[in-house]
């Protein structure tokens, strides 16, 4: 039974490892290894998107969210490059936040674009990932966490049941009234 217990204990461990990864290659590869060039944008736009939202029962709700979507081009040394992301991982917002986004970056104005150096057709206007993106990662890992925990604590619990005797003497317990 020990086995197994280390076992859940060593899948816990490689799972939260594997998310605490995944957050740091997505967020922080992004923001600290993309590279800056300059860039144009082409044309901009909103695109609503119907997306499903997890309300815990067998008929998914569903709502409407709103991406800003761009065509720029940049060029790393002599080749030209095109992109259309506005974050390196996108997911669809409100209304509001997309139109802003699409009227501080209309056609014909000259942006910064951010470029993966290994991989330079990979490219975004902005370094962020989004609000929710980072709550529900978090989330998860805290929750990975406690149960990991838990699941040490249950495992490894020793028997607490006193012995009737020790080396053949029984063992006298005062009463407690």
């Amino acid at each position: 039974m020990k086995i197994l217990n280390y076992l859940l204990l060593t899948i816990f461990t490689i799972f939260t490892g594997f998310l605490l990864w995944f957050n740091f290659y997505s967020t922080y590869f992004v923001k600290y290894r993309y590279e800056a060039t300059e860039g144009t944008i082409f044309s901009s736009k909103i695109t609503e998107l119907r997306q499903e939202r997890d309300n815990g029962s067998e008929h998914p709700e569903f709502e409407t969210a709103y991406r800003p979507e761009f065509v720029y081009e940049y060029k790393i040394g002599q080749i030209k490059y095109y992109g259309t992301r506005y974050r390196p991982f996108q997911r669809g917002e409100s209304k509001e936040w997309a139109e802003e986004i699409v009227k501080q970056n209309s056609a014909g104005k000259t942006v910064t674009v951010f470029y993966n150096p290994d991989n330079p057709e990979r490219s975004a206007l902005s370094r962020e990932t989004t609000k929710e993106f980072d709550e529900k990662f978090f989330g998860l890992v805290f929750l990975m966490l406690i149960l990991g925990y838990g699941f040490h604590h249950e495992f490894n619990k020793e028997d607490k049941k006193k012995p009737d005797s020790v080396d053949g003497f029984t063992r006298l317990v005062p009463n407690a009234d």
